[in-house]
C-alpha cells in the first residue's frame, strides 16, 4: 500500500482507509473549491475596483464643470469638492453626482428656454 491510500479517516471510533481513487478526488475537489474561493475573491476585488473608477470619472467629470464655471484651476476644484465633502459628510462621489445632476438641470433648463425663444420668433414670422 502506498502513503497515500494510507490516510485514514476517524468517523466515531472507526477508522476508513482511502483508496488512491478517493485520495485524487478529494484532492481534485480541494483544487475546485480553492478555485472557487479565488474567483469569488476576485469577482469581489474587480466589483470594488469598478465601482472607485466610476467614482474616479464622476469627479474628474464635476471637478471640470467647476473649472469650467467657476474659472478654476483643477486643484482648487479638486479642494472645493473635498471640503464640501468634509462639510457635509458626503462622500466626493456624492458631491461630484449632484454637481453634474445640478448641471444636467442647468442645460434642461437652458435648452428648453432657447426652444421657447425659437418657437416664439417662428410665431412672430408667421404673424407678419
Amino acid at each position: 500500500m502506498s502513503t497515500r491510500s494510507t490516510i485514514a479517516w476517524a468517523f466515531s471510533r472507526s477508522v476508513y482507509r482511502l483508496t488512491n481513487e478517493q485520495v485524487r478526488l478529494l484532492s481534485t475537489l480541494g483544487f475546485l473549491v480553492g478555485a472557487e474561493i479565488e474567483r469569488a475573491r476576485l469577482e469581489t476585488e474587480k466589483t470594488q475596483l469598478s465601482s472607485r473608477f466610476e467614482a474616479r470619472k464622476a469627479v474628474d467629470r464635476a471637478k471640470s464643470v467647476l473649472q469650467r464655471d467657476l474659472s478654476l484651476n483643477e486643484n482648487d476644484a479638486y479642494q472645493m469638492m473635498q471640503k464640501e465633502s468634509r462639510q457635509r459628510r458626503k462622500s466626493m462621489r456624492e458631491i461630484a453626482e449632484a454637481i453634474l445632476l445640478a448641471e444636467d438641470f442647468r442645460r434642461a433648463v437652458c435648452f428648453l428656454v432657447d426652444t421657447k425663444k425659437r418657437t416664439l420668433a417662428v410665431i412672430e414670422e408667421l404673424q407678419v
